[in-house]
Parts: C-alpha cells; structure tokens; sequence
C-alpha cells in the first residue's frame, strides 16, 4: 500500500489514519518510503495539529474494526497512538479484551455492531488509566453527552481486577472482562463493602 506523492500525509495527516485502518483491514502492508513519510509526518507533529474532533471521527472508525488491537498496534508502531490517545496503552490484557470485544454483539443484543461497540472498545482501552487522566482523555475526544457519562462511569468505578482476582485467562474470561466493561464495572466481584454500579452503561 502506498501514497502518490510524498507529501500526501502532510497534505492531510488524516490519511495516515485511513491507511493504517485500511491496511489492517486488507492484510496490506506500508509501502516502505509510505512508511517513511508516514513516520516522518507524525515525527513532525502534522497528526497533531488535526482537530479534535477529525481525530475523534477517525478514531470511532478504527474502533469499529474487527481486531482493531491490530491497527491501533501498527499505529503505535509508526509513533501515531500518542497524538490519538495520549497515554493508552496497548497491553497484553487491553489487546486481548479488544479482541474479546468482538464477540459481544453475538452474545449481548443490546450492543450491536458499528454502533455501541466502539464505545465498549474505547472503554477497554481507557479503564486501565488514573481517573484525571482518563477524564482528561474523555473531554479531549469530545464524544457526546451520554458516551462521556459512560466513559467516566467506568473511570469512577475503581472496581477493576486486581492481580489475581480476575477472570480466568481465555477467551471466556476475556469477552467477561468486556462485558462487565460495556456494564459499568470490570468483570471481577466488588470487594466487601463496596457497591458495583446497578445499571448498565449500554
């Protein structure tokens, strides 16, 4: 896969966005010297100067992406993650709860495909972080009224596995772990004393 000319990224920085999204979705890989611009327009700050909300539109997309832990990898590769998510990161457990998230629409009616499931996914990707961080992130992304109430639910929560009190490893305990996210908590019991959230977010 590659560009036309060498100043396509820095033209719109957006289409490094869409390769990447592209890329994975085809198996293509980058071209070599699209890789080099596409590394070298990130590396000079083009990506971040995108507005919010064209970054927040991409970034929806991505999401909706089957496997999309992928293209969000591929993205970190070429240095681009930063400006989309800055201070995400792709851990093992988070590629495997993205991954585990695709197989809720199947099992949960209630979130369907290419609509909610993006906000299951980005909740995948925000609870690890410190509440002023992920809320920070939150306001940044400009999502809608409702989809940031979700969000920061998630974030207050505070009641996430801890080592050793999560759900057994595979794909079962994993698409758990994504269906108590797309809840309003994690998958693990709340400890003594402390109340989960009575509703679902989605």
């Amino acid at each position: 896969m590659r560009i036309l000319h060498t100043l396509s990224f820095v033209e719109d920085p957006t289409r490094i966005l869409r390769a990447v999204r592209f890329a994975h979705r085809y198996g293509f890989r980058l071209e070599r010297e699209t890789e080099a611009c596409a590394r070298r327009a990130i590396a000079e700050g083009f990506l971040g100067r995108v507005s919010r909300e064209r970054l927040r539109n991409e970034l929806l997309l991505l999401l909706q992406e089957p496997a999309c832990g992928g293209a969000l990898q591929m993205l970190a590769d070429l240095g681009g993650l930063e400006d989309l998510l800055p201070g995400v990161g792709l851990t093992p457990e988070v590629l495997s709860l993205l991954d585990a998230a695709d197989g809720l629409p199947e099992a949960e009616p209630e979130i369907s495909a290419g609509s909610r499931l993006w906000l299951v996914k980005l909740l995948v990707l925000l609870h690890p972080l410190p509440l002023n961080q992920g809320a920070a992130l939150v306001k940044r992304l400009r999502l809608k009224r409702a989809e940031s109430q979700a969000c920061l639910q998630v974030l207050r929560a505070g009641d996430r596995p801890r080592p050793g009190d999560g759900p057994p490893a595979g794909p079962r305990g994993d698409r758990g772990a994504a269906r108590g996210l797309a809840a309003g908590g994690a998958a693990a019991p709340a400890p003594a004393g402390r109340r989960r959230p009575g509703r679902g977010l989605l």
